[in-house]
């Protein structure tokens, strides 16, 4: 009796600790204290695990940073919940244990943040929020290599981050809300399923490879004069390994409407030596024209100051230093250069310039070029400075260049006699240290010129009394006047 007793009693406590350990309900809970959270002490997140239907539920108030679930429970995980109250999903949070049977991950509108690589290598089918979202931002690699097979971006999310879904190759179709104004590199690069792709138009910058070794780069029909767009904004340019040719064009046209060149988009294109942009262009992304070796020639619809305000990024320096042509028309005039320069290229100040002999070489986008000595504008048509000056030349909204001397025109001479007792006798020459001999410009100035600039007459004294002594400098005369007296002899043999 007291054997059986003892078997029965040693059941009841079995099924006693199997409730214990697995209440009724089937949930196991687990508090975890938020200071462990990064949490202030008044904030808790929690988490419970319902083993009937595979649901863990993250709850509580705060972020949500420790994953102190088991394994085994992760490896029965159907569905992950996230509820009202939780503020942030923190780094790495469902990356460091395995979900081999994760369906379905609802994230509630209170999480403002996901971590890096929250949810990184997690084979979640579907993501969703169903009350909206108050996520701004998608953190990096934070679905990289998740499992679902589409995604639809939550409006009100601004940016998504470096890879953040990196290499998710069963993702066939993703939605960009409009309120999205920047993709991070990598962040779909290697999605090779993805080929439907719904982008609004508010994005203003595309980073690096970004849509790199996708579905969608795999589809010629994607593919405008070999150059790839997405919408308004081109994600690169055909490569044999994606379109199964290689892009040989010398020379690619961006088509109008065009308002972001992604990261990397031309990097390595080692044929390209011309490139048209259209006015709508507004960001150039990092390395987007990186390796370029050839590029030399950038031509721009806009104006110079309306280029100055467009964004590029770093690694670009092949199109910073292409040669630039503005106001781009391709039917017009692509450059001039002076074929023969004027006959007269020495001026004095206030002269007006003389155009004479001067001919321009006229270069069109398309045709062949032509001289013309006539129909251009110079400036300036005075010159009203001293020096070297550049005198541009103007032809149908192009301009080219060259140099004239300017001088100071001399407009006087004025003698200053500085010994005017000097007794000079018949049959001496003039003493050029006794005078100074200054020099008046057109602009003013003024200097006393030395004894080899200037000369005078007569050379020799031949009579007696007053003689004027004329001196002269560049057409210009001066006059001093001197006593010479009469040689007498002293005796007579």
């Amino acid at each position: 009796m007291k054997t059986i007793f003892k078997k029965a009693l040693a059941v009841i406590m079995c099924i006693a600790v199997t409730f214990c350990v697995a209440p009724a309900s089937g949930v196991a809970q687990l508090a975890v204290e938020a200071s462990a959270l990064g949490g202030n002490q008044s904030q808790a997140v929690t988490y419970s695990f319902d083993y009937l239907n595979g649901t863990l539920t993250i709850k509580g108030t705060g972020v949500a940073s420790d994953d102190s679930w088991s394994a085994y429970q992760a490896s029965r995980t159907k569905k992950i919940v996230i509820n009202e109250g939780v503020t942030g999903i923190g780094a790495s949070l469902f990356s460091t244990k395995e979900y081999p049977i994760l369906e379905s991950v609802s994230i509630a509108k209170t999480v403002k943040s996901i971590g890096e690589s929250a949810f990184e290598d997690c084979k979640m089918q579907t993501v969703s929020f169903p009350n909206g979202t108050g996520l701004t931002e998608i953190g990096e690699r934070a679905f990289s290599n998740c499992g679902f097979t589409s995604f639809s971006i939550p409006y009100g999310i601004k940016k998504i981050g470096k890879a953040a879904f990196f290499s998710c190759t069963s993702l066939t179709s993703v939605t960009i809300p409009a309120t999205v104004t920047e993709i991070g590199d990598n962040a779909f690069a290697g999605c090779t399923s993805l080929k439907n792709i719904t982008i609004g138009e508010n994005v203003t910058s595309i980073g690096q490879d970004a849509f790199y070794y996708t579905g969608y780069a795999f589809q010629k029909a994607n593919y405008e004069s070999g150059v790839l767009y997405l919408g308004k904004y081109v994600l690169g340019y055909a490569e044999k390994d994606t379109v199964g040719y290689d892009y040989s064009a010398k020379k690619c046209v961006v088509k109008d409407g065009t308002k972001v060149i992604a990261g990397n988009a031309f990097s390595g294109n080692t044929v390209i030596e011309e490139v048209v942009l259209p006015k709508s262009l507004t960001n150039v992304g990092e390395g987007a024209f990186y390796n370029c070796p050839k590029l030399k020639t950038v031509d721009l619809y806009h104006t110079e100051a309306e280029w100055k305000t467009v964004n590029i990024g770093a690694n670009n320096d092949p199109l910073i230093n292409a040669e630039k042509y503005y106001d781009y028309n391709p039917n017009g005039v692509k450059s001039i250069v002076v074929k023969t320069y004027p006959e007269k290229l020495n001026y004095f100040l206030y002269d007006n310039l003389d155009t004479t002999g001067l001919t321009i070489t006229v270069n069109y986008f398309t045709g062949s070029p032509k001289t013309v000595s006539s129909g251009f504008v110079c400036d300036p048509e005075m010159f009203e400075t001293v020096g070297q000056q550049t005198v541009t030349v103007y032809y149908d909204g192009r301009s080219t260049s060259f140099e004239v001397s300017v001088a100071a025109k001399l407009e006087r001479i004025e003698v200053a006699n500085n010994n005017p007792n000097k007794p000079y006798w018949e049959g001496d020459s003039f003493d050029k240290s006794t005078v100074d001999v200054t020099a008046y410009y057109n602009d003013g100035s003024s200097r006393i010129l030395a004894n080899n600039e200037y000369t005078f007459a007569p050379l020799v004294f031949e009579t007696d009394g007053q003689n004027t002594v004329t001196i002269s400098h560049e057409g210009m005369t001066g006059t001093v006047n001197v006593n010479v007296r009469r040689l007498l002899l002293d005796y007579i043999k």
